[in-house]
């Protein structure tokens, strides 16, 4: 049933009887004060500017304040005024935004701030000023711009014209006035100013200032003084002295006068009506006037007899009815009503004694709804009652209470939004925030302290229960029925056991009522109104069916009927048995598959438009699909995988919506919607809002929804309407006030039938009717209020300061390249709740979309690149809605100079000058390399010119030297034969050491020195004696001057021995006989120097810089030819040393050549390898020990057998001479190449090969590899011969297992003496295995841990396999030989080459090696060691331990026991 406006309103009045209702407004408190910014707690004037800002006056300077941060401005060395006093009393704003102040202290001084450029402008800047002491009286701001400065002291008056400050003087002096007191100024429709003066009007044209103005004076019979004027569409009438009215008609310029009966001055106009005015004296009261017929109505002490009018002065003119105004000094107010024609006078509050000291002016004002706000004088603030016409007092806040005027304000400002702003004497600023919204707020008159539920029944009772343990009951007309007793009896007072948490109403009409520890009641109405027959339900721990639990929060009926219960232990659904009787199905019985672990308290729960309960826990939703006998259930919670899941698993209310949609509040996660749902219904996605999307807080208490759709959530202490569709919130923080600072009560709400919105908190209940909060759309100015640079404010018009005008007023920025990290500080100006405004921001050309930052005010922008970007930000107002606020900002940053179009354009000219100088330069180099190119090529043909001569004339060189060796070292061979051959071995080494030094020539290049300290005493006289013998031979005088002790160089043996050599040989070479040839030797500080000094032919001049180019050479003389290279290595060898070689020659006079070397090895780079040890000599191939040939096998059967060596050798000459040389001491096989010579090894296993490396078919470093490769031959050493000297080819044959490498031509000693030493290193190795029975036998595990590489393998596996099977006497070497994959011919020359044994040998040692092991180590009997070792045979097994241990096994224990 739909209940009528008017009957409702009266029902709502009878429910309030029941309420206490509070009696003061709903509003915020805040103060300000000097320790929050403000300059000084005494404020003078309070004004807000267009754009909002709000402007106060103090007694130190002028302040501005945008809602959270006071600016104070004063002026500075930089303006050109100084203010002499810094208290402002009086402010006022002009079209351009400049604030006027008017500054009391001895004198009145005018001065005007200009926010713009934040300076200051003064009337001591006025240049002709007839008097300078210029005090100010009046500030008119006109509508046309122009600001009129009126003088208190008869000095005329000063007009600004313009923004720029421009002023004409208006004095007698300065004949454009001929009064220089000026009462008022007019300006009227055509934007004429009309100076009101003690002796006439003058008329200013506003296009022309300057111009000579009118004058309307005493000769028209004018009265001498005005003080007032009003305009009507073709008349303005002047108000004067005396009642005189002085009306002027547009139309001809004339003026007429009028006589009113009021012997006064008028001294104020105002417009009753279209055709009424009220004229206002100053001693006579006022009367009314029709400006059609000329009736005067007149209003003083005769008409009415409590008017007084002595001294009247005019405070406001409201409404067009309402004259506030106070006579003389009288304290109080009169309002005199011109409605009713009646005065009231309103004195002030008997009770309150003001301080004279501290006088309280009259105030009246006008809020943002037109109520009137009325102070007056000597009096305290109140609010007019229109209807009553009474004031009510307001009760300021005691914490703005000053102790001299307790209510009584000293200014007071009304803003645009309705927010009140006052100062109390010394209390610094205070602002007052009404709520526009009609929010309720009620203590109920029983004093329920915590409402908990909230609830309205079918019949339109409401039922409340409080955390008193009481449950109140009224009726459909909202009047007190009583309270419901446990019994179900309603009475006067009832209490509960418990508190009830939950009341709903079944189908039925039963009240199911939840209490949070004794269970569960079910009321069922009985005829008798008011009365219920009670069942109690409890938790019983020896029945199943019973509730499981007696803390209920939550009782909810489906759709189906079904009562569900949630209580702190699991969800119930009550069943009826077949014998009527109700039972709970919960986890005790056939649920027990609930997850009560995570989900067992349970606050809240509701059913889907699918059908579906939720419910909701503290440890996150569930989702029920109803059925009896077992659940359908989802479980949710947070779930950090998934992003659209819950945000909290504390569920504290559930809404579905009319159109099904899902909304949860969450204890710490906000508001979650279910977005997406399965095929049953079931939740699968949700969206959550939170403190980043507008909502107050996180901490969700409940929700319930309007007629309109709109969800209204309570936080602790505020409330939010949540437009679902739209997905935006609108916050009331207003509602704290309502409610006192209280919070609200857990999920306590309940919308009636008529729409209205209950909500409880712990004093009491609120109330209201959605539709009448409306939404707040105020659009409040963006302002930019500060511009930092690296974290510092930027001031304007200060050096490198990129603001020449304040930041607010600026288009457009330009930033230096250097200032490139900046902030930007913005605010928007509501001041109704400015926490809760948000705020988004974005630099189009940086920010690819908004960054929205809630209520942070600072965008922050670091290493922004060069170019051009828009700052744009947007606010939301104080409710949090979104409006159209957005501002904009062009902000330039520069490019450095080297970022610059010109510079571009020189970069641009300098790559092509690079590119073309590039190009120039590399088309010089490819001529060069060409060139180089050319020359390398002949040169690189020379040189492998000589280097294959060389490699084809070692060959033939070891076939001379080593028949010469071996004759040498012949005992047959005479003496007088070995003399001869000594000369022909002389002159192969010589021939060898320049073949040597051709190939030498080449690696010099690509070779590290190996750095090393050398005795170049001793080093240089080894050489110096190589040349002894032909010194003689030439009857040279030759001699080694050393004119240092001791002296240390660090170089390069091998290099240093070939720079020695040349100089010595080329001095040789070179010297005719019977001439004289010096070594010297010596040092200084820094460098030792080495010269050598011969009487030879000498060089001509003409070849002095060309004698270090290879292959270079000027000898004409063709029985000592040279190479020409030998120079040239010598300066090469020493500029890598970064030592210098000089030379000085004459023709037939001799020559001297000297190398200097630097001390230490500073000098030298990371390209050397440096030695710090002392290196040992060379061992000389003559000085090798052992050049005998020994035999290779340790049985003694087989010692007399050769050793077999196989020769690979293309070359049949060389072939056939070291099968000469080895074949005494060797069986000596040969093969041509390494083809022939594999197959003769893998024929005949020998036991050594010597191969040549460069050899058609298979070379030597290719036959080693297979050699190597191969299990049967692995183990048979290799040395190759070859030509190649370089250490790249000596490594590549060592790398694939070469046990040496000769170069040709090698000595023959030398050869025989690697053979040796290379067998003995095999003979060492087969020592191993004997070398066990040297040591101590407890000690011996017969295991091959000293074979290595490829054999180590193979001797592994035998020792293992000859263990496995000590014990068996039918091993034999074929089953051994299996193992390692060998047949038994190579398996016995691999054990024979590798231990000295044969197999046979070899099995049996390792027999009696572990049976001497056992007779130390064991108890067992001889007999038993032999079986277990594989002997069947005693006796052999006694021969054979004898033969090695010369003991027989008794003796042997008994020695080693």
């Amino acid at each position: 049933m739909k209940i009528s406006g008017n009957l409702y309103i009266i029902m709502l009045l009878c429910f309030l009887s029941q309420f206490i209702m509070h009696s003061q407004e709903n509003y915020s408190y805040e103060k300000f004060q000097v320790e929050d910014g403000l300059p000084h707690n005494i404020i003078n004037q309070i004004i807000q500017d267009k754009k909002g800002f709000i402007w106060i006056a103090t007694t130190n300077g002028l302040s501005k304040y945008n809602g959270y941060s006071f600016t104070n401005y004063k002026p500075k060395a930089s303006d050109k005024v100084i203010m002499k006093n810094n208290r402002v009393d009086k402010i006022i704003e002009d079209i351009y935004g400049r604030i006027w102040m008017r500054s009391e202290a001895l004198d009145s001084r005018l001065y005007c701030f200009d926010p713009k450029s934040e300076s200051f402008w003064g009337t001591e800047l006025v240049a002709d000023l007839p008097n300078k002491k210029f005090n100010i009286g009046q500030i008119k701001v006109t509508k046309s711009g122009m600001v009129w400065l009126l003088s208190k002291n008869d000095n005329g008056c000063v007009l600004v014209t313009d923004y720029m400050f421009s002023t004409i003087v208006f004095h007698k002096k300065k004949n454009n006035l001929k009064t220089n007191t000026v009462h008022t100024v007019f300006e009227d429709s055509q934007k004429n100013s009309w100076l009101l003066t003690n002796n006439g009007i003058t008329l200013v044209n506003p296009f022309k200032p300057k111009k000579t103005p009118t004058y309307f004076l005493t000769q028209l019979h004018l009265p001498t003084g005005f003080y007032a004027a009003i305009e009507f569409e073709d008349e303005i009438w002047f108000g004067g002295s005396n009642g005189t009215i002085a009306k002027y008609s547009k139309g001809n310029h004339n003026f007429r006068t009028k006589k009113i009966a009021l012997d006064a001055k008028i001294i104020k106009f105002e417009k009753l009506d279209q055709q009424t005015i009220l004229a206002i004296t100053d001693q006579k009261g006022f009367c009314t006037i029709n400006i059609y017929t000329g009736e005067i109505e007149i209003f003083n002490s005769k008409t009415q007899p409590n008017l007084k009018t002595t001294d009247l002065n005019p405070v406001a003119f409201l409404k067009r009815h309402q004259l506030w105004f106070v006579s003389g000094k009288e304290r109080g107010i009169y309002l005199f009503d011109f409605k009713d024609k009646k005065t009231s006078y309103y004195p002030e509050t008997s009770d309150e004694k003001i301080n004279s000291n501290a006088p309280v002016n009259a105030l009246v004002l006008t809020d943002q709804k037109g109520d009137v706000w009325v102070q007056p004088s000597g009096g305290i603030f109140s609010k007019f009652d229109a209807v009553k016409k009474t004031l009510l007092p307001f009760t300021v806040p005691s914490n703005s209470l000053n102790s001299n005027s307790p209510n009584s304000l000293h200014t007071a400002f009304f803003d645009r939004q309705g927010s009140l702003w006052y100062n109390m004497q010394a209390a610094g600023l205070c602002k007052i925030t009404f709520s526009e919204y009609n929010f309720n707020a009620a203590h109920l008159n029983t004093i329920p302290r915590n409402v908990r539920v909230i609830f309205q029944d079918k019949s339109e009772k409401t039922w409340i229960s409080t955390k008193q343990k009481q449950i109140l009951i009224y009726d459909k007309n909202l009047n007190k029925m009583g309270e419901l007793s446990p019994s179900g009896k309603l009475s006067k007072s009832a209490t509960w056991l418990k508190t009830a948490y939950s009341i709903t109403e079944d189908r039925n009409a039963n009240i199911w009522i939840g209490t949070r520890g004794d269970g569960l009641y079910k009321l069922t109405p009985q005829k008798t109104p008011y009365n219920y027959s009670v069942e109690h339900f409890l938790h019983n721990d020896t029945n199943s069916f019973s509730l499981c639990d007696n803390d209920i929060y939550s009782v909810y009926e489906d759709r189906s009927g079904q009562i569900w219960v949630g209580t702190f232990n699991g969800l119930n659904l009550i069943e009826k048995d077949k014998f009527g009787q109700l039972k709970f199905i919960n986890h005790r019985n056939r649920w027990k598959s609930y997850p009560l672990e995570n989900f067992s308290k349970i606050r809240c729960i509701n059913q889907t438009k699918e059908g579906l309960i939720l419910v909701g826990t503290t440890g996150g939703l569930l989702a029920v699909k109803p059925n009896t006998n077992r659940l359908n259930i989802k479980t949710y919670g947070i779930n950090n995988v998934n992003p659209n899941g819950l945000r909290s698993n504390d569920i504290m209310d559930i809404c579905v919506t009319k159109n099904g949609k899902t909304i949860l509040a969450t204890a710490d996660g906000g508001i979650s919607k279910v977005i997406s749902k399965d095929k049953l219904g079931f939740p699968v996605q949700f969206k959550t809002f939170g403190r980043n999307e507008g909502l107050p807080s996180n901490n969700m208490l409940s929700l319930v929804e309007d007629n309109d759709g709109k969800i209204w959530a309570a936080t602790d202490d505020i409330l939010t309407r949540f437009n679902p569709e739209k997905e935006y919130f609108e916050v009331f923080p207003e509602i704290k006030w309502a409610i006192n600072n209280n919070n609200f009560s857990e999920a306590t709400k309940c919308r009636l039938k008529s729409g209205e919105i209950l909500f409880g908190y712990s004093e009491g209940i609120i109330h209201f009717f959605p539709d009448q909060i409306k939404s707040n759309y105020y659009s409040p100015y963006l302002a930019f209020t500060n511009l930092w640079l690296f974290n510092k404010k930027v001031d304007i018009n200060k050096e490198t300061s990129p603001l020449a005008i304040s930041l607010d007023n600026c288009k457009d920025i330009v930033l230096n390249h250097n200032q490139n990290f900046f902030n930007i500080e913005f605010a928007a100006l509501d001041y109704k709740n400015p926490k809760n405004i948000k705020y988004a921001y974005k630099l189009e050309g940086f920010d690819e979309k908004w960054n929205f930052v809630n209520n942070q005010r600072t965008a922050f922008y670091t290493n922004v690149p060069k170019g051009s970007y828009t700052f744009k930000v947007k606010s939301t107002n104080s409710q949090g809605n979104w409006v159209t606020n957005e501002r904009s900002l062009r902000i330039n940053v520069e490019p450095s100079i080297w970022n610059t179009t010109v510079a571009y354009i020189i970069y641009a000219l300098l790559i092509i000058g690079c590119i073309l100088l590039i190009n120039r330069t590399m088309i010089t180099i490819y001529q060069l390399k060409t060139n180089a190119k050319i020359e390398k090529d002949m040169f690189d043909m020379k040189q492998k010119f000589f280097i294959d001569i060389s490699h084809e004339l070692r060959t033939p060189l070891t076939l001379i030297s080593g028949p010469i060796e071996y004759l040498i070292n012949d005992s047959q061979t005479p003496e007088i034969i070995k003399k001869q051959l000594d000369y022909v071995s002389q002159s192969t080494n010589r021939l060898q050491r320049l073949v040597n030094q051709i190939l030498d020539f080449r690696k010099i290049q690509a070779q590290k020195l190996k750095i090393s300290e050398i005795n170049l005493t001793e080093f240089a006289s080894d050489i110096f004696n190589n040349f002894i013998e032909i010194a003689q031979e030439k009857k040279i005088s030759y001699s080694l001057e050393i004119l240092d002790d001791d002296i240390k160089l660090w170089a390069d043996r091998n290099a240093l021995e070939k720079i020695i050599m040349n100089l010595l040989s080329n001095a040789f070479k070179y010297t005719p006989d019977e001439k004289t040839i010096r070594l010297r030797i010596y040092k200084n500080d820094k460098k030792i120097g080495l010269t050598v000094i011969d009487e030879g032919i000498g060089i001509s001049e003409e070849h002095h810089n060309s004698i270090f180019n290879r292959f270079s050479s000027f000898n004409k003389n063709s029985n000592n030819p040279s190479t020409g290279i030998g120079l040239s290595m010598v300066k090469e060898l020493v500029e890598k040393h970064h030592g210098e070689v000089n030379f000085e020659s004459k023709t037939n006079k001799g020559s001297s050549f000297s190398v200097f070397f630097k001390q230490g090895y500073s000098h030298f780079t990371d390209e050397v390898e440096i030695s710090t040890e002392e290196e040992s000599k060379e061992i000389v191939e003559n000085k090798l020990l052992k050049t005998q040939p020994i035999t290779l096998y340790n049985n003694p059967e087989e010692r007399q057998e050769k050793i077999k060596i196989l020769v690979v050798e293309d070359d049949l000459k060389l072939r056939t001479f070291l099968n000469n040389v080895l074949e005494d001491d060797y069986e000596i096989l040969e093969a041509e190449d390494g083809e022939i010579a594999y197959q003769k090894i893998l024929e005949s296993t020998p036991d050594f090969i010597i191969s040549d490396i460069m050899m058609p078919k298979l070379s030597g470093v290719e036959l080693l590899q297979k050699i190597r490769n191969n299990i049967e031959t692995s183990h048979v050493p290799v040395i190759l011969l070859t030509a190649k000297t370089t250490i790249e080819s000596q490594l590549e044959g060592l790398s694939y297992g070469a046990d040496d490498y000769i170069t040709k031509p090698f000595s023959v000693s030398y050869l025989k003496a690697r053979i040796v030493n290379l067998l003995e290193q095999r003979k060492r190795l087969q020592g191993i295995f004997d070398s066990y029975e040297k040591s101590n036998p407890k000690e011996y595990n017969p295991k091959p841990y000293l074979i290595t590489d490829q054999d180590e393998q193979i001797m592994q596996k035998v020792m293992i396999a000859i263990e496995e099977n000590i014990d068996n006497n039918d091993f034999s070497v074929e089953d051994l030989g299996s193992v390692v994959g060998l047949n038994r011919t190579s398996f016995y020359y691999k054990i024979k080459s590798l231990t000295g044994y044969t197999p046979v040998e070899f099995i049996r040692d390792v027999r009696i090696k572990r049976a001497a092991q056992l007779l130390m180590n064991s108890q067992l009997l001889i007999k038993e060691i032999a079986y277990m070792t594989g002997f069947s045979d005693m006796k052999y097994f006694t021969k054979s331990f004898k033969n090695k241990y010369d003991l027989t096994p008794s003796e042997y224990r008994k020695e080693n026991k």
